[in-house]
Formats: C-alpha cells, structure tokens, sequence
C-alpha cells in the first residue's frame, strides 16, 4: 500500500513538478524518489496509471475541441488580413492531409567500379562539343 508521502509524489510528478521540489514538498530524499521510480514495483504501476489518465483526459478534451479549432484555422484561411497567415495555414492543412514533403535527396545513381579512361572522357566532351556547336 502507497503511503501519503508515495501518494503526493506521484500527484507532483504527474503535475510536472522537479524531482527537487518534490523532494522538498514531501520531506523526502531525491534519492529516495528516484528509488521509487527505479525499484517500486506498486509505486511505478500507479505512476504509470496516472499519467495513462491524465494523457487519456488531455486526449479527450483536445477531441472536444477539434471540430471548433478546425472551424476557427479555415475561417482564419478565408478571411485573414495577412498573406503568410493564410500561407502558412494553408501549408499546415495540406502538410497535414498529404504528408510533410521531406528535405532529403536520394541518390539513386548506381556506383561502378569501373574505370574511365581519359581516352573516354575526351569522346564525351567532344560529343558534347559538337551539339553545342549545332545549337
């Protein structure tokens, strides 16, 4: 059974307070929470529990405001006063419906081992002598 110092701990952690100041609040070592955090098999499942519910709470209230904020980014495409605003939004929404393009060249040329001869490079130069002559 969790304590009442393993209990607040745990409140504080899933808070976001430092494990300093938690410390500190709860009259602990930072050692001793780290301890818990490491080796406290009760006190790691219901650390673990409490941050499933708070993402799961976060999750849920973002989901209630979904449908307004995707209301309020194509209002603000059609009537923002500013070009780069409707820009970037515009940008987001594609991004976000096609994929984010990435910045990443492949080379897809195939490496040989061969050896070119100047002999080689003097024809091809020479070909290409000759069309820019024609031009």
């Amino acid at each position: 059974m969790l304590d009442e110092a393993k209990i607040n701990c745990i409140e504080y952690l899933v808070a976001g307070v430092e494990k300093t100041e938690i410390a500190k609040l709860i009259g602990k070592s930072r050692q001793a929470i780290y301890d818990w955090i490491n080796k406290d098999d009760e006190f790691k499942a219901e650390l673990a529990k409490r941050l499933r519910e708070r993402k799961t709470e976060a999750t849920r209230k973002i989901n209630n405001k979904l449908p307004q904020a995707i209301d309020k980014i194509w209002y603000l495409i059609e009537n923002a006063q500013s070009e780069k605003v409707k820009s970037d939004l515009l940008k987001y929404w594609i991004d976000r419906e096609l994929g984010t393009p990435t910045s990443k060249i492949a080379d897809v040329t195939e490496e040989t081992t061969e050896d070119i001869s100047n002999g080689d490079l003097e024809q091809e130069f020479n070909k290409f002598k000759v069309l820019k002559k024609a031009e």
